[in-house]
């Protein structure tokens, strides 16, 4: 299963994308992951990015820039948890080891948001099962993952390098700007989205 896919199954993520104002995101999302396109998707993919061609690779990082209350803390989210949730990580994980996928908010208050978001999604009874422990910053899956949301400017955050950081939400003046780095064994090397 694909995360569109996801997105639009009932007991998934489907009650939640019903309304039609999230087309741009599923476009998005369909780039993203290199999912064959929809109807009309190339015209809004060519219209937000400027590129011709419709991707044939996993994106390995996006840089994307949008408006106030876009929807950017939900549709991660949603990532997140469904990178969480549906691969299978322990390949490449040692006895003993879990793997982290982490969500950086800019500042506890856009953190609490992005919890809030991972929390409801996890409530999905198709989903709820996976959830071994929450915590204040994080949950623990049962498949060896564990979802973090740590907030950016706090002390003990500051020695994490933008390169290890899954995603980040940076503030700037009037927008904030998106960046999402897919792990490399879920996205071969890809071009980015504009």
């Amino acid at each position: 299963m694909n995360i569109v896919e996801a997105c639009k199954h009932p007991d998934l993520f489907g009650p939640l994308f019903k309304n039609a104002s999230w087309r741009a995101w599923m476009t998005l999302l369909r780039a993203l992951f290199a999912i064959p396109m929809a109807k009309d998707d190339l015209a809004l993919y060519q219209d937000c990015t400027g590129r011709t061609t419709w991707p044939k690779k996993q994106f390995k990082e996006a840089f994307l820039i949008c408006g106030r209350r876009a929807g950017k803390s939900f549709c991660m989210a949603v990532i997140a948890v469904f990178l969480a949730c549906f691969f299978n990580y322990r390949p490449y994980l040692n006895i003993g080891e879990r793997g982290t996928l982490m969500v950086i908010a800019a500042d506890r208050k856009q953190a609490r948001t992005i919890m809030r978001y991972i929390r409801g999604l996890l409530q999905i009874p198709a989903l709820a099962k996976m959830v071994d422990n929450e915590r204040a910053e994080s949950f623990d899956l049962n498949n060896m993952v564990t979802i973090e949301i740590p907030p950016l400017h706090t002390p003990q955050r500051e020695d994490i390098p933008l390169s290890q950081r899954w995603w980040t939400k940076l503030p700037s003046p009037g927008r904030t700007i998106a960046l999402c780095r897919l792990p490399n064994f879920c996205a071969p090397c890809a071009p980015r989205w504009r």
